[in-house]
């Protein structure tokens, strides 16, 4: 049971650290231009060791379901913060108290757009490939084996 738990607690920190990767992408970054890639893998990195540990404890029993589970939920996290965060910057609230104000924060829309569908389509065929039936290749005894 605590095994469970703490592989659980692993794949909730990774998938954080999947939202991060996906929520950097949308952000516009100065030069150079390996900058951002330089975030996106140094967020990536112990999104990845904080998963292989999680999938250590659970001994990699169906780690194909939680590794999708974990890059669909951590897509899907970073999609809704982002439409959170368009509508609040749409707010004519907002744009009443600042008029200057420009939606320039998360203008990178196809880079992060293209990760956050690139995480869910793997997450998504990952998890469906662990729900087909891998084929029996066990040896079954017949009648006439049985009988002796």
């Amino acid at each position: 049971m605590l095994r469970k738990v703490i592989s659980i607690i692993c794949y909730v920190v990774a998938g954080f650290f999947v939202y991060m990767v996906s929520f950097v992408a949308f952000l516009p970054l100065d030069p150079p231009p390996w900058a951002k890639s330089a975030i996106m893998g140094g967020c990536a990195i112990p999104g990845v060791i904080t998963l292989v540990i999680g999938l250590v404890i659970s001994r990699f029993q169906y780690w194909k379901r939680d590794v999708g589970i974990v890059l669909v939920s951590g897509a899907g996290t970073s999609a809704l913060i982002i439409l959170l965060m368009a509508c609040v910057l749409l707010s004519p609230e907002l744009v009443r108290l600042h008029p200057s104000h420009k939606l320039t924060f998360f203008s990178h829309l196809v880079t992060g757009l293209s990760c956050i569908v690139l995480f869910s389509a793997a997450g998504i065929t990952l998890i469906m490939s662990s729900r087909r039936k891998e084929p029996n290749h066990t040896l079954q005894p017949t009648r006439a084996s049985a009988r002796g």
